[in-house]
């Protein structure tokens, strides 16, 4: 349910899809299309012996939605909505920087078809509050030597590796070494989650391993964030997000999960009544006029 500002009544809005539906591949064929050629090669000179289309994307499976809808009362209404389930593997904060990116590009291309639609941009993003993919939407712009980049020129995925991320492993220490400078040691061998990780040493790791990115969307923000979406083999945080521009503003949210929640639930999730380790978050808009 969307309201408009400045009105005493709220209404339920009627939509219409507007042809066009995408449906956007954030492996090899997204990143061929969204990457200029020149970022493609200065990622590959960086990134040395891992290529990243036969050592990565193209073994990826991931998707986005990217669609246009008209308010069939108020047909200047339209909204341009991105929504993606990102990959998750613990060494490939630069993969969800890379999708993230393929999306609000996809989703910057319908805005600027449809000139002033509002902008929704949502999903599980498989990233913390202090990630790159979530500075980058918020700010617009990445640069190339931010932490998320780091395991570019180490991590390769092939299909073994899809069939080994079903093992159970202890993900409590994944926070603190995301935002921390990257750990070296056996500690690291926590987050074995599939993937070859090649190991290099500190003294020869140079922190500019990515390119600068902008999506132009203007003052993307994303709605206050509940205490967890996520809880799972002792493992909380917040890893769902709703981004939207500036002319929608938020009203009401589901609440999220709690440490409240999580104990009642023996811990995490899945539990009996909730077949997901993610809880839906959802959020009611106002527009204004």
């Amino acid at each position: 349910m969307i309201g408009s500002l400045g009105r005493k009544r709220r209404y339920r809005i009627r939509v219409r899809v507007i042809p066009g539906v995408v449906v956007l591949d954030l492996a090899s064929d997204g990143v061929k299309s969204q990457l200029t050629s020149e970022q493609v090669s200065e990622l590959q000179r960086k990134w040395g012996d891992v290529d990243m289309f036969s050592d990565v994307f193209d073994n990826l499976g991931t998707a986005g939605q990217v669609l246009v809808l008209r308010d069939r009362q108020a047909t200047d209404k339209v909204f341009v909505v991105g929504n993606t389930h990102l990959f998750f593997h613990r060494n490939a904060t630069h993969v969800r920087l890379l999708q993230a990116h393929l999306l609000a590009m996809a989703v910057k291309h319908e805005l600027d078809r449809f000139q002033g639609a509002n902008v929704f941009i949502c999903g599980d993003f498989n990233s913390f509050p202090d990630s790159g993919v979530v500075e980058y939407l918020s700010s617009g712009m990445v640069p190339g030597n931010h932490k998320d980049w780091y395991y570019g020129p180490q991590f390769k995925w092939d299909s073994q590796d899809c069939a080994d991320i079903d093992e159970v492993v202890d993900e409590s220490a994944y926070h603190e070494a995301l935002v921390d400078e990257p750990e070296w040691g056996e500690r690291d061998e926590l987050f074995g989650l599939g993937g070859e990780v090649k190991r290099m040493q500190p003294e020869k790791v140079d922190m500019d391993l990515g390119v600068e990115l902008h999506h132009g969307i203007p003052g993307l923000r994303h709605t206050d964030l509940p205490q967890y979406t996520n809880a799972v083999c002792n493992f909380k945080a917040v890893l769902d997000y709703i981004f939207y521009t500036p002319r929608l503003t938020p009203v009401w949210s589901l609440p999220g999960l709690t440490d409240d929640d999580i104990e009642a639930c023996k811990g995490g999730l899945p539990y009996t009544c909730y077949g997901s380790d993610h809880v839906m978050i959802a959020t009611e808009f106002e527009i204004s006029t």
